[in-house]
């Protein structure tokens, strides 16, 4: 498939500028390859990692909040269970709650990512689509595309979320992928 163009245009996405300018590059880009091969669809990917809150290098004792979405982010809240005298919840289940909580602050990031481009992609009849994954940025990538991909990443940058690091990370699909890869270069250079 790639001698005619790529299957799909998947991009990194992490909120940075610089995964903003690579969603641009790839818009623009599946513009030009549908004009003359039809329907490249941009998938963005934003990649996020679960880190437990008790595992807080302070030891402040984080262990006894829970925390739940709020405004976009995440707050610390004490669980009403705890309030009433109840046995507080077993690490496991704080885990699996907050677990959740960051796949929901995940999407909710992916969304804003895509809110700023849809229009854009609407304007060259570009679909768009995109997935928050759990696992680490450059190995969540390198599994999500296939030999007939294009993946694209901006140069630079840290997203508003924990582990969503582009930087290292392109230069890591660089050297390991399966697909062409572009970097592209966020900031308007």
């Amino acid at each position: 498939m790639m001698a005619n163009g790529p299957a799909r245009i998947v991009v990194g996405v992490d909120g940075s500028p610089g995964s903003a300018a690579a969603l641009d590059w790839a818009i623009d880009e599946a513009a030009l390859r549908s004009r003359a091969q039809g329907g490249v669809g941009v998938h963005a990917v934003l990649a996020w990692q679960y880190h437990p809150r008790w595992t807080d290098p302070t030891g402040l004792g984080s262990l006894f909040l829970g925390f739940r979405p709020s405004g976009g982010g995440v707050e610390p809240y004490l669980p009403s269970t705890w309030e009433t005298g109840a046995m507080p919840p077993s690490a496991a289940e704080m885990g699996a709650r907050q677990e959740d909580e960051e796949q929901v602050v995940a999407s909710q990031l992916l969304e804003q990512a895509l809110a700023g481009h849809t229009e854009r992609a609407a304007q060259h009849a570009v679909s768009l689509t995109g997935t928050a994954v759990e696992g680490h940025p450059a190995h969540v990538l390198l599994q999500y595309v296939t030999p007939d991909d294009l993946l694209v990443v901006g140069s630079r940058g840290h997203g508003q979320f924990a582990g969503t690091l582009l930087g290292s990370i392109s230069q890591h699909v660089v050297n390991h992928a399966r697909c062409p890869v572009v970097v592209v270069r966020g900031g308007g250079c």
